[in-house]
């Protein structure tokens, strides 16, 4: 594949209009047909478009995109591209990007490209809503499968690692996953009040702050970075108030609120080395443990959301202890409940024990969590530092397959990387600097008005790829 390279604008000169001459003489003659698939939204700095068998031609905003382009974007541009079924890219500098196929009519919906060099990001359209798994763009030995979603795909090499360390800033995406849904049936969701609420799927992350709900007929299970493991039952709310563990800065610790419904729980690593480092809140008690494997039911006076009425000998805090001790704190006091022992805390502050393990508990639908098997290290990931060469992806919203030997599916907040000359992708812990703290805009929010332009002052225009046309 040809490789251009561009350079400074000069003022209009005899040269520009040779160059430009000779470019319309090419452009005129006879080509294959290639049908109009989108066009151009933005471009800052010099790109290029080539078909099969022909030259290379500049183009600009309002440009036509076709099947069988290859677009090129120079080292300090970028370019945003809009097809014709709605979808949107953003093809970041110094970036090679195939379109072989793009059929968008109904009941033909597929496309193919191919990311040869650089990095987009992109928000499907159409056929990624029409038809799912009929996207597919193909990097570095793998193919990136859509299921009708906003993700960023980068090839990245030695300079990785100066712009891992150079974008290494924080910011809203530097969130860390604390914990991952394991299993799930029904219907759950998680968000942050005030900030709306995204649908959960088996793998999908969890985030510190957010509250977990399950609806009618569904329960989930959720595993958390220490290797705890919680149950939620149907029609039940927790939130991860507080969760740290190995984060640098912090001590490891777990405070966890139910705020209405019912929770089975095992404990991890905190639980076992720092066992008073992790609490469970509700609105008239808190729980501590000892390493232990409990239930939980908050209903009535004790749920802080509406819920179905609690059962007669059910109206309030209640536990049931099946591994280790549990204890309700009141204040400095601890009234232990032993394996085996249950115990309600009413709406007056009374801990009341069981005589037997009451039938609203024993009636529990969602599975002991430490009977769930758990990949942890395909459920976390390994650590990227975003300096080794590699095909690197993040999904923000659907869901991506990355397939090479082996596939790994994506939810919203995941990120994987395909390591040069591996055949394995690898989930990785978090996003990576490289693309969470992208500069280049997002193609679903992308406004021409406020994009961060560069005025290129006395650019000479030529033929792609002599020296005339490069930047400096």
């Amino acid at each position: 594949m040809t490789s251009f390279t561009h350079g400074m604008r000069k003022p209009f000169s005899v040269t520009r209009l040779a160059c430009l001459g000779a470019l319309l003489l090419l452009g005129a003659l006879a080509l294959p047909a290639f049908a109009d698939v989108g066009e151009v939204v933005h471009a800052q700095g010099i790109t290029t478009a080539q078909k099969p068998g022909a030259p290379a031609r500049f183009i600009t905003k309002g440009d036509v995109i076709s099947e069988g382009d290859v677009l090129t974007t120079s080292g300090r541009g970028y370019a945003v591209i809009g097809m014709k079924d709605g979808a949107r890219m953003t093809l970041r500098p110094d970036t090679v990007f195939a379109i072989d196929s793009y059929a968008h009519d109904r009941g033909e919906e597929n496309a193919v490209m191919r990311l040869l060099r650089g990095g987009f990001r992109a928000v499907t359209g159409l056929i990624g809503k029409r038809n799912p798994g009929g996207v597919r763009i193909q990097a570095a030995g793998a193919t990136i499968g859509i299921r009708g979603t906003e993700f960023d795909a980068r090839i990245c090499g030695a300079e990785c690692k100066q712009e891992a360390s150079e974008r290494n800033t924080g910011g809203q995406d530097d969130r860390v996953i604390v914990a991952r849904v394991v299993q799930m049936e029904g219907t759950a969701s998680a968000g942050v009040p005030g900030q709306g609420e995204r649908a959960l799927a088996v793998g999908a992350p969890l985030y510190e702050g957010e509250t977990v709900r399950t609806r009618d007929r569904s329960q989930a299970v959720i595993g958390f970075r220490d290797q705890s493991r919680i149950s939620l039952n149907a029609v039940s709310a927790l939130q991860i108030e507080q969760y740290s563990h190995r984060v640098a800065g912090r001590e490891d610790s777990a405070v966890l609120r139910l705020l209405r419904g019912g929770l089975r729980a095992f404990t991890g690593l905190i639980g076992k080395t720092q066992p008073r480092n992790v609490r469970f809140t509700t609105s008239v008690a808190t729980i501590g443990i000892r390493g232990t494997g409990m239930d939980l039911s908050c209903q009535g006076s004790c749920a802080e959301e509406p819920g179905e009425a609690p059962p007669p000998d059910g109206d309030g805090l209640a536990i049931h202890t099946w591994d280790g001790t549990v204890v309700f704190l009141r204040g400095e006091e601890e009234l232990p409940v032993e394996i085996g022992q249950s115990a309600l805390i009413d709406r007056s502050g009374q801990l009341k024990p069981y005589l037997s393990l009451p039938e609203f508990l024993r009636a529990f639908s969602s599975p002991r969590p430490d009977k769930v098997d758990v990949n942890w290290q395909e459920l976390f990931g390994v650590d990227a530092t975003g300096d080794e060469p590699a095909l690197y992806i993040t999904v923000r919203d659907g869901k991506v397959i990355l397939s090479a030997v082996q596939s790994v599916e994506l939810n919203p907040g995941d990120s994987a990387q395909l390591l040069e000359g591996s055949s394995i992708p690898q989930r990785l812990s978090s996003i990576p600097a490289i693309l969470r703290n992208d500069p280049f805009p997002s193609p679903s929010r992308f406004d021409e008005r406020s994009s961060r332009v560069q005025t290129l002052f006395g650019t000479q225009t030529g033929r792609p790829g002599q020296a005339i046309c490069e930047m400096q």
